[in-house]
C-alpha cells in the first residue's frame, strides 16, 4: 500500500513559494516543485493548484516531511491506496 500526502499551494507561505525551485519533467509533464528545508521534492499537474509528496513508510522520513509541514503550518492530507 502506498500513501500519498497533498498540499494545497495557496496554504504555502509566500516566502517559501517566491524561493522554491521548480522544473518542467521532461517526459512526465508535471512541474516538480522543491521548497527550502522540505525533505521530498513534490509534484503537480500543469495548471494544478495541489502539490503531491510521497508520503514514506519509514517513520523517521515520513516524520521529517510532517515536522516541516507543521513547522510552516502548511495544511495538508494523507490518502493511502
Amino acid at each position: 500500500m502506498s500513501a500519498h500526502a497533498y498540499v494545497n499551494l495557496e496554504d504555502v507561505p509566500l516566502r517559501l513559494r517566491e524561493t522554491s525551485a521548480q522544473r518542467v519533467g521532461d517526459e512526465s509533464g508535471v512541474t516538480l516543485v522543491a521548497f527550502d528545508g522540505c525533505p521530498f521534492v513534490g509534484h503537480c499537474e500543469l495548471g494544478a493548484s495541489q502539490i503531491e509528496y510521497p508520503f514514506p513508510r519509514a517513520p523517521e522520513l515520513r516524520g521529517a516531511l510532517v515536522e516541516w509541514l507543521l513547522h510552516w503550518s502548511i495544511n495538508f492530507y494523507v490518502i493511502a491506496g
